[in-house]
């Protein structure tokens, strides 16, 4: 799976106002224990975030990747809500 991959099905099944996929392998290629998947960092926003916890949007990621998956090692997520990335970034 790719960044391609990933965000296209987070597209179809979020409709997200922002995504943002980005492959960090390479940072991590030696690292012990990793068994040779890819480590990606994500940025989504949608509405479908709303009213659910930090822990539920987690899962509802790992649920939409199929996770666990051998070719994907670590996944970072930060996952917000319109409201929240509106003041996230309110000072930019």
């Amino acid at each position: 799976m790719d960044c391609t991959q990933i965000k296209s099905i987070l597209e179809r099944e979020l409709s997200p106002e922002h995504v943002d996929v980005k492959d960090d392998s390479k940072k991590h290629k030696h690292h012990p224990g990793n068994t040779g998947g890819g480590h990606f960092e994500l940025v989504v926003v949608s509405q479908a975030f709303e009213d659910v916890s930090a822990i539920e949007r987690h899962r509802m990621i790992y649920t939409l990747l199929s996770m666990p998956r051998p070719e994907i090692h670590a996944l970072a997520m930060k996952l917000y809500t319109p409201l929240e990335w509106k003041k996230q970034h309110a000072s930019d």
